[in-house]
């Protein structure tokens, strides 16, 4: 799939997660499978280094628990999830 094209479409800072299922239900690696140019021009100013496509989430997010728990809800869990998120250290 070419997520670069679809990320393309929008302004705000954009990203596609994908989670890893383990064997026995829970979540392994939550990666960032891409971003858009808002997502890693943001990324780099945050954390200090440029965004690498695939990499485990907190090399270009803020490690956050909540957010672990929201992705693994959603895509393990098939929940439909709406929640409003205040990134503070990102200016968020």
């Amino acid at each position: 799939m070419d997520f670069e094209k679809m990320l393309d479409k929008y302004k705000n800072m954009t990203c596609i997660i994908s989670v890893d299922r383990t064997e026995d239900g829970s979540y392994g690696n939550i990666r960032v499978a891409a971003g858009n140019k808002a997502h890693c021009d943001e990324s780099e100013r945050v954390m200090g280094h440029p965004f690498v496509p695939d990499r485990p989430y907190e090399e270009s997010l803020v490690k956050d628990k909540n957010f672990e728990d929201f992705c693994y809800r959603s895509a393990i869990l098939g929940q439909s999830m709406h929640t409003y998120v205040s990134l503070h250290q990102m200016g968020l």
